[in-house]
């Protein structure tokens, strides 16, 4: 990966942690799938936890919104 890279979508090893409230859960849902297929042998479990969470509530938003339903965001 290029240190210098402007593409939204590389996550740096130091910056591993997502920002869902800026995020679309799409976007949240690609970035998380990137991240664990990228470092998942080397995240801690607490890092690893917080993808999977991330996803999750992705997941439920973007079910939600296809569904019509508030998110309650």
């Amino acid at each position: 990966m290029n240190a210098h890279s402007t593409d939204s979508r590389v996550c740096h090893q130091g910056s591993l942690t997502i920002d869902s409230a800026t995020r679309d859960p799409l976007a949240v849902l690609l970035l998380s799938t990137d991240i664990l297929r990228e470092y998942g042998g080397r995240l801690s479990s607490g890092m690893l936890k917080e993808q999977r969470e991330a996803m999750h509530l992705a997941a439920v938003q973007l079910t939600s919104a296809m569904s019509g339903k508030a998110t309650g965001r």
